[in-house]
């Protein structure tokens, strides 16, 4: 650094970071304070270049990103030493976004490797601040995030130290809590006792951070959630996240077509097949393409192997389910033919079948969009294919189209619980109605947490 032609250097008396890219390649240094000045900056980084911005970079993303994937979780700090003392204590899939505010970008860095995130800001106000303001950035990106928040005055480095490792891992793992109970737990400290107002606050607040999430599965298991912690019917919850969505400039831009598509909590707005069109597409590639593979399940208390084909026909057939889709529903009644006949499932049996649109849609199915770069392979980089989370992807898509099954019965049953009350019919009806519904809200609570079981590998 050169000052009216005297050099100087940037870093004095500093400790130096190194900063990778997550590539591995040095692209900029960190720099801590080690003297006990106020007057001057505790952390300073290179200047911002062409390769460097900090916005759009993780640290520790290079050394991290294995264990990341392995673990299928990000815990996210502020601060170097934050990561540092961490690893030292074998918690090895953590990141820094380096002191600032978390950004889009480096939440689309963390994406790449895994969906969950664990928020681990300082106990102070600035943490706690920066946690709930990071909280909807990392939901709008379609991430799950989950918070723990550290004693007042602590931090991840000092706290660390200060407890141990091994009880510093099972803080952790005790202390972890979703968005939902942090933001009632931060903001129920504020809120005077019985004042309603703020309670409205409260449940507002945290009804725009479920807004955002993109995934409707998602929405909706937190819609309940929030629901039961706040003491509000869920019917209010959801409207209300409906009319945030409608207010949203971004919706408002989109064409009528696709908000129709989002909005799907509007009976009036649904179509039949589209309801479950995605799910009972997914069903018929998996089928197509792995149907032949065997998976291990606990089935009384034992392990069990069949076939992908054979699972998928139990966990829907069992449930009295039906394809609905009338294509899908061709291939699907075809796959039970042959099932029944012993015969394996061949891809050539569907892609020369008799029926043009079952060849298109066979021949789309399984065609194989992606393949593994060999560029990859000779980095040693870990990248998860399919087949390798072949069994939670057949339980994930099945646990989505029951709830969608779910779903769907519900709304019919509001329409059915509207035209009674108009038609003045009994109140028995009315009320025999009513616990059809709440059966079935219980079933859809149940199924979202289902979303957690996994197929034994």
């Amino acid at each position: 650094m050169t000052i009216k032609n005297y050099e100087f250097d940037r870093f004095y008396g500093r400790l130096i970071f190194p900063i990778h890219n997550v590539s591995g390649k040095i692209i900029a240094f960190g720099a801590r304070n080690l003297n006990k000045n106020n007057k001057i900056a505790k952390y300073i980084n290179s200047p911002e270049t062409e390769i460097y911005q900090k916005s759009r970079e993780l640290y520790g993303m290079y050394f991290a990103k294995n264990t990341v994937v392995k673990k299928n979780k990000c815990y996210l700090v502020e601060g170097y030493t934050d990561v540092l003392s961490l690893f030292q204590n074998g918690i090895k899939n953590v990141v820094s976004s380096s002191g600032t505010s978390l950004t889009t970008e480096q939440i689309r860095i963390i994406k790449r490797f895994t969906k969950n995130v664990c928020i681990l800001y300082d106990g102070d106000e600035a943490g706690i601040g920066a946690s709930l303001r990071g909280i909807d950035l990392i939901l709008k990106e379609g991430l799950n995030v989950k918070i723990v928040l550290f004693p007042d005055g602590e931090d991840p480095d000092s706290y660390s130290k200060k407890i141990g490792k091994n009880k510093f891992i099972e803080f952790l793992k005790e202390k972890e809590e979703d968005f939902i109970h942090f933001k009632t737990k931060m903001f129920l400290n504020k809120i005077e006792k019985n004042d309603p107002i703020e309670k409205a606050n409260l449940i507002t607040n945290i009804v725009n951070s479920i807004a955002i999430i993109p995934d409707s599965i998602l929405r909706s298991v937190y819609v309940l959630e929030c629901s039961k912690i706040l003491e509000i019917r869920e019917e209010i919850l959801f409207q209300k996240v409906v009319e945030i969505q409608e207010e949203d400039n971004f919706f408002k831009k989109k064409p009528e077509k696709e908000k129709k598509k989002f909005f799907k909590k509007k009976p009036e707005i649904l179509k039949e097949n589209f309801f479950f069109e995605n799910q009972e597409k997914e069903i018929i590639r998996l089928i197509l393409n792995y149907g032949n593979s065997k998976i291990a399940i606990l089935e009384a208390e034992e392990n069990v192997d069949l076939s992908v084909t054979e699972y998928i026909l139990s966990e829907i057939l069992e449930d009295n389910l039906e394809i609905e889709t009338p294509v899908y529903k061709i291939i699907f009644e075809e796959i039970i033919s042959l099932i029944n006949k012993d015969e394996i499932i061949k891809e050539e049996y569907f892609m020369e079948h008799k029926n043009p649109e079952v060849c298109k849609i066979s021949a789309k199915l399984l065609e194989k969009k992606y393949f593994l770069s060999d560029f990859w392979k000779k980095r040693n980089t870990m990248v998860q294919t399919e087949e390798m989370i072949l069994k939670k992807k057949i339980n994930d898509v099945l646990i989505n189209y029951k709830l969608k099954k779910i779903e769907k019965n519900l709304i019919k049953l509001d329409k059915k619980i509207l035209d009674t009350e108009k038609n003045n019919d009994t109140e028995f009806d009315i009320l025999e109605l009513i616990q059809k519904k709440i059966d079935l809200s219980k079933l859809k609570f149940f199924f979202t947490k289902e979303m957690e079981r996994v197929i034994l590998p």
